[in-house]
């Protein structure tokens, strides 16, 4: 898969005005680094209200969760469509979100402004997670 295949997707959350933060893969290639993704990985604020205009906006486009609790409460919440196109929304991150979202670079892809996690955040997220992560040095070079 490519990031543009979830251009619907980055588009309805531009339209909707949800708060978000794009993070892994897509996060990588939005940043200039050519590799292929498996989903799209995106940071909310733990905050009922919001992640409620999350699942509503997600399910809109034919997305549902495969976990039957409501967002807010999870750590992270798959949501699939039809297609098996993949969002992995997280709700509690190890690094707090307005944080995240303070120091995001809002990137134009495909005419749509995306919030995208810092470079500095996405190592060191892929660091905790993922010692051994194949993009840590292609993000360490354009740091």
């Amino acid at each position: 898969m490519h990031a543009g295949d979830f251009l619907d997707v980055l588009a309805a959350f531009e339209t909707s005005a949800v708060p978000y933060v794009l993070t892994g893969g897509a996060a990588v290639v939005l940043h200039g680094i050519s590799r292929d993704i498996e989903d799209l990985d995106i940071i909310v604020r733990p905050d009922p209200d919001e992640c409620l205009r999350i699942s509503t906006v997600l399910q809109s486009l034919g997305f549902f969760p495969t976990v039957l609790l409501p967002l807010h409460q999870v750590v992270v919440m798959t949501f699939l469509d039809q297609s098996w196109r993949r969002v992995d929304v997280h709700v509690r991150h190890l690094l707090p979100y307005d944080e995240l979202r303070g120091r995001c670079r809002l990137i134009r892809y495909a005419g749509i402004d995306v919030p995208v996690i810092a470079v500095a955040d996405l190592i060191e997220v892929k660091r905790m997670n993922r010692p051994e992560d194949p993009d840590l040095a292609a993000l360490e070079a354009i740091r």
